[in-house]
């Protein structure tokens, strides 16, 4: 792990974002952005790939971006971004027939707000950001909730599942801990009575030997420091991951109380 974490550090090393931002085709990424009802700018993905310094191919992106726009501002685009449950950007559409847009965005929106589709949503782990419209909700909302808390019960049980996990790796580390320890005394221990044997040796026999208790000891405390390291990281992780499991819980128990 710590000779992993090095890689990120090191001056020259790219990270593993900017691999994949100078890996992404820039095009249909584009047309990604636009179909999703966002410019460019406020693409997250894009505003990272910008922090990294990384080269991204400007010209196909805005390329794909307007392809995307094209295909957005047309009524099928319109009435698509409505099955999904997603609100119309009208902004992106400019000198387009705003009126008959807006129309097949209710329509789809109609569409996606049925009742046989509130579970599947729900299950899917979306968050609900009530597009509905108020007479199509509440049987929405019912199926939505009775799929949503399925979903959370599900991430319940795996974030449990991890911390089980997480919980033999760290007695493992422990295990791995005291052994070194152990090696370290016995190093110690070791190394006096060889120091008291070694009374009439050289100067330089003693010197070299004196080097090579130092560079063995050096080697057992940066792996004693490492595994301390590792522990620490996984009760941090297991901390996490019992708090996650509160706040799941609540919405759970909220979720049954609707």
């Amino acid at each position: 792990m710590l000779a992993v974490s090095l890689l990120f550090v090191l001056p020259g090393c790219a990270s593993a974002l900017k691999k994949q931002c100078e890996a992404t085709n820039w095009y249909d990424h584009g047309i990604s952005v636009a179909m999703s009802g966002k410019y460019p700018a406020s693409d997250t993905f894009v505003q990272q790939c910008h922090k990294e310094e990384a080269h991204m191919d400007e010209s196909q992106l805005s390329q794909g971006f307007q392809a995307g726009r094209a295909r957005y501002c047309t009524l099928e685009g319109s009435l698509n971004t409505g099955k999904q449950g997603y609100p119309l950007n009208i902004e992106l559409c400019d000198g387009a027939n705003i009126g008959k847009l807006k129309e097949q965005h209710v329509a789809g929106i109609k569409v996606f707000c049925q009742s046989t589709n509130g579970f599947p949503v729900g299950s899917s782990g979306r968050v609900y950001d009530g597009a509905c419209p108020k007479d199509l909700e509440p049987a929405f909302m019912k199926e939505y909730r009775r799929g949503r808390r399925g979903y959370l019960q599900n991430e319940v049980a795996l974030k449990e599942q991890k911390i089980i996990q997480l919980e033999r790796e760290q007695g493992e580390l422990e295990r791995e801990g005291y052994e070194l320890q152990n090696r370290m005394n016995t190093l110690v221990t070791e190394q006096l009575f060889r120091e008291r044997a070694m009374a009439g040796a050289t100067e330089d026999e003693r010197r070299r030997d004196r080097s090579n208790y130092d560079w063995r000891r050096s080697d057992l405390s940066r792996e004693m420091s490492s595994k301390r390291s590792q522990m620490e990281s996984k009760r941090h992780e297991r901390s996490q991951l019992h708090g996650e499991i509160e706040t799941l819980k609540r919405e759970i128990q909220a979720l049954s109380e609707a």
